[in-house]
């Protein structure tokens, strides 16, 4: 698709555009509102529901072609687990930068 560093494809729109178009964009309609989640267990330090987020994100991340996603979730997961939480914020951070990337690219994928 493209070598722009400022937007994120789907992996499977890159595979198959027309095949997967309808699918991907179910996810990328609930991104926003999935990202927020993390907004208020952040603010009170609820390693639980920040931990079931993650791990929610980091499967639907996957299943859309979005590894950026996963990846970022993984580690999220591993820095709750260690009591990282100055390392939770960069990587909510990180999510909200690949957010905005994906969004970019949908429009212009």
């Amino acid at each position: 698709m493209s070598d722009n560093p400022d937007i994120i494809v789907s992996d499977l729109i890159i595979k198959d555009k027309e095949r997967y178009t309808r699918l991907v964009s179910k996810f990328i309609k609930l991104l926003p509102a999935f990202i927020e989640e993390f907004e208020e267990p952040l603010g009170v330090k609820d390693y639980d529901t920040l931990k079931s987020i993650a791990h929610r994100l980091k499967g639907a991340g996957g299943n859309f072609g979005y590894m950026q996603i996963t990846e970022t979730c993984r580690e999220m997961e591993a820095a709750i687990k260690e009591d990282a939480f100055e390392q939770v914020n960069v990587l909510y951070q990180q999510l909200l930068d690949i957010r905005d990337k994906i969004l970019l690219g949908w429009e212009q994928a």
